[in-house]
């Protein structure tokens, strides 16, 4: 939230300064899921599945700053939002180069080394904000999964299927280097908005990794 401190002095001479506060924030939940059958793109709990870092920012690369905290030793990933055709959007990702998400698996020939998770049930995302807005929408690899309702405020998470996206995207979900969240815009119009413990898992139980 935003606030503005003002002072004067004797001869009623003042200055003002609007500074912004990033409220008392938790923990994210602590995941659950059998980390054998996850692939983890981005969580302090399982080991990641990718091969280096990758782009955190929006699209266009300078529309909004986000700043990793550690709380508790908990990293999460803090967004400060900006309206973009009313709507708040950032990116994890590129097509290709550094910037891309690849796998430590991936064939590393510059053209597919994307994160494979075609033998994944569900998409794992947690989602802080201090205000509420009516939805917020996941894409992978410009292809929209789904919508997710943001009903209340702190931290709330969800786990998105991945059956029809599947159906429909074989060669995307095969091949991910890049995703896209947008929305985040409502009446209320959350100013920062947190993600954490982003991957992918497999419900059948398993007692190897996921390769």
């Amino acid at each position: 939230y935003t606030f503005t401190v003002t002072v004067s002095d004797g001869a009623n001479v003042s200055a003002s300064q609007s500074c912004s506060a990033i409220p008392s924030m938790p923990t994210a939940p602590v995941p659950t899921h059998n980390a054998v059958a996850v692939r983890s793109v981005y969580s302090d709990t399982y080991e990641s599945a990718l091969a280096h870092d990758f782009q955190k920012d929006s699209w266009h690369g300078n529309d909004l700053t986000y700043t990793e905290l550690n709380i508790a030793g908990d990293h999460n990933l803090l967004y400060d939002l900006v309206p973009y055709n009313q709507d708040a959007w950032f990116s994890w990702g590129a097509i290709d180069g550094a910037n891309a998400i690849v796998a430590k698996d991936g064939f590393n020939d510059g053209e597919h080394d994307g994160l494979d998770a075609s033998g994944m049930d569900y998409m794992h995302i947690d989602i802080w904000s201090v205000n509420v807005a009516p939805y917020a929408e996941v894409q992978i690899m410009d292809s929209k999964l789904a919508d997710i309702p943001l009903t209340g405020t702190g931290w709330q998470s969800f786990d998105l299927p991945l059956a029809a996206f599947k159906a429909a995207h074989p060669n995307k979900i095969a091949d991910i280097n890049h995703m896209k969240f947008i929305g985040f815009r409502g009446p209320n119009n959350p100013e920062q908005i947190a993600i954490d413990n982003v991957y992918f898992w497999q419900q059948t139980t398993r007692t190897t990794p996921v390769m």
